[in-house]
């Protein structure tokens, strides 16, 4: 296993044509520190540039994808329902705006990050992936508020979680 400091995690963010974004964050523990971000047009050029960033032997200790990875038949996800509820109970407003149900998610985010996980599975083979839902976890960890929405958090906001130099990010 490579040394704690070396721990790489990759974040990546379907949006649609030109907001793929995605992000290289450090550490073993908070805060972790953002290595490289950036903002491309598919999964196919996100998964190059986290891998552009990565050293080459670096191993990447973890992926999260906001985006569903798997489907239900019934398509309601035990697991959605659940996260909703929990950042329901933490005050966030639209619920089903930031964990919706897969049969109402836009085309981007739906094939989009599952386009990413393949992509990145064939070039690191056994690499961990989950879904993410950051919005939902900013109201869970407590800094979305319904007095600090989550389109006003800042990195300024997340000096607890993770650190960088870039002020405006």
């Amino acid at each position: 296993m490579m040394k704690s400091d070396k721990m790489r995690f990759v974040g990546l963010d379907p949006g649609g044509d030109g907001k793929f974004g995605w992000c290289v964050v450090a550490g073993s523990g908070w805060p972790l520190s953002l290595v490289q971000s950036g903002c491309t047009g598919d999964a196919a050029a996100a998964v190059r540039s986290v891998l552009e960033v990565l050293e080459p032997s670096s191993e990447i200790h973890g992926v999260g994808i906001d985006g569903p990875l798997f489907w239900t038949p019934s398509g309601t996800r035990r697991v959605d329902c659940i996260v909703r509820q929990a950042i329901k109970e933490a005050g966030a407003p639209n619920v089903g705006g930031t964990v919706q149900h897969v049969n109402s998610l836009r085309g981007a985010c739906l094939t989009q990050g599952v386009v990413a996980a393949y992509l990145l599975r064939q070039a690191v083979a056994g690499v961990r992936i989950t879904e993410a839902h950051p919005k939902a976890l900013l109201w869970l960890i407590k800094v979305a508020s319904a007095k600090r929405r989550v389109l006003h958090i800042t990195m300024g906001d997340l000096v607890e979680f993770i650190t960088c130099d870039v002020a405006p990010a």
